[in-house]
């Protein structure tokens, strides 16, 4: 049973849900259906919100580059990305 974009199977909760249309030109699944490695179903909760964040913002990445691959709103994007998974930005330089 999927409650809330969280299923259970075993002990074990999962997070599955499916591709937003306008993200499937850039996802090659139709639906999305990750182990979230956790048998408390409130930790499960939070972590299915947090990691379907991210995937919309991958996603939006991706879009971004597909449309205009050189373009600022790429850049701006990815830096959106990193922060989200708190990865600093440094320069090559």
């Amino acid at each position: 049973m999927v409650e809330d974009g969280i299923e259970v199977r075993g002990r074990m909760h999962y997070l599955r849900g499916r591709v937003p249309a306008e993200f499937q030109s850039v996802e090659t699944r139709r639906e999305v259906n990750v182990s979230l490695k956790t048998r408390c179903p409130a930790e499960a909760r939070a972590k299915g919100s947090a990691r379907w964040f991210v995937l919309i913002r991958e996603w939006q990445a991706a879009l971004a580059a597909q449309k205009r691959p050189d373009s600022r709103e790429v850049f701006d994007a990815a830096m959106v990305l990193l922060q989200d998974m708190s990865v600093p930005y440094r320069r090559l330089a």
